[in-house]
């Protein structure tokens, strides 16, 4: 569209100069297909947030084009019949939205509904042996949106916890209580508070992935996974499983070519000690050259801390997973640095959400 409206405009200079009254009208048409694209292109890339060369490639094409413009309705140019006039507005108006509905479809389409995943996960006694309790877990998913969705990443945890009767005074608990309303993630730091009851020597008992990477749900579709995991009888008195998922729409993140980069296994020193990560990443394909020519290369992260120092491995229940978009080349760890707007900005474009569940299950005897 660029390159034909640029062409109408060299004929249209020209037809101007030869005071030839369709060649005026072309010129007219022309320039506007021509601003109207430079003003689409430019507007589409300041909002993706994207600043580079192309910036001026299309600042260019305006000035180019309002000076055809100023051209076609100058003094110097011949007079247009009114038949002409009206070949011209209605070329004008097809033209404008024509140009709407290509920036809409190429560079944004379908305003997203956003991805939906349901998560439930349940934990059930199925009885002892050996002095060993068997339990089983079952963590369910379902799409339960209107577009397809694809799974980035997922971990689960299997926790166990000894409870202990530790009285509070008055001001103890309410600490408590001021720090569970400022957590942000409630359901999944688990900050519910208990009077006097306290839980103690929390153990990682199992852990690992939930589905495929790049697996992905139509809507209505559902999968469940169930395992059976074995604890020591009395070891533990509560028992807590963690099921996160980090998802986006099928439409805009097609992981079937697999990864560029991993699944890769380094070793990273950070301020608390020595960590074990696993990074992945893939390229992500747009849906239109326009969008590849705007927006530039992006890249799909999938970032695992799997091992630390015991204290720390407490404290955040190791392992977790950090999936996230950004650009080619750009440097970013998520587990030294405050997530940038940059990369919230086009995680939020390319509909990657984290969804998670939680469930407990009480290991005292029965009676």
């Amino acid at each position: 569209m660029l390159a034909v409206a640029g062409l109408i405009m060299v004929i249209a200079a020209l037809g101007v100069l030869r005071r030839a009254e369709w060649h005026v009208a072309l010129s007219l048409v022309g320039s506007f297909a021509a601003l109207l694209v430079g003003l689409a292109l430019l507007l589409a890339q300041l909002d993706a947030g994207e600043t580079g060369p192309l910036l001026f490639v299309w600042v260019g094409v305006i000035v180019a084009s309002v000076a055809a413009l100023v051209m076609s309705l100058g003094p110097g140019a011949p007079q247009v019949s009114s038949a002409v006039r009206r070949v011209q507005i209605v070329a004008v108006a097809g033209i404008g939205l024509g140009v709407a509905q290509f920036v809409f479809t190429t560079v944004y389409g379908p305003t997203p509904a956003g991805p939906h995943l349901e998560v439930r996960g349940v934990l059930q006694r199925l009885g002892e042996k050996d002095d060993l309790v068997a339990v089983k877990a079952q963590i369910t998913l379902k799409n339960s949106g209107q577009r397809s969705i694809v799974v980035v990443d997922s971990v689960y945890r299997v926790k166990g916890d000894l409870v202990l009767e530790i009285p509070d005074k008055r001001r103890t608990f309410r600490n408590k209580i001021v720090a569970a309303a400022k957590a942000n993630t409630p359901g999944l730091d688990h900050v519910d508070e208990t009077r006097d009851v306290d839980r103690w020597q929390s153990t990682m008992v199992q852990a690992g992935q939930i589905i495929d990477r790049g697996f992905w749900f139509e809507p209505g579709e559902s999968s469940t996974r169930e395992f059976v995991f074995y604890v020591p009888d009395g070891r533990y008195d509560l028992l807590g499983l963690s099921a996160e998922l980090t998802i986006g729409e099928h439409r805009l993140l097609n992981l079937d070519e697999g990864p560029t980069v991993g699944p890769k296994t380094e070793t990273h020193v950070y301020p608390a000690g020595k960590f074990v990560l696993v990074n992945t990443s893939w390229s992500i394909p747009e849906s239109s050259w326009v969008r590849s020519l705007i927006r530039g290369e992006k890249v799909l992260w999938s970032r695992w801390m799997l091992a630390g120092p015991a204290h720390v491995e407490r404290q955040y229940e190791l392992p977790v997973v950090f999936a996230y978009v950004d650009k080619q080349g750009a440097a970013f760890d998520p587990w030294l640095e405050t997530t940038p707007d940059r990369v919230l900005r086009l995680s939020s474009q390319y509909g990657v959400v984290s969804t998670h569940a939680h469930a407990e299950l009480s290991l005292f005897p029965r009676g």
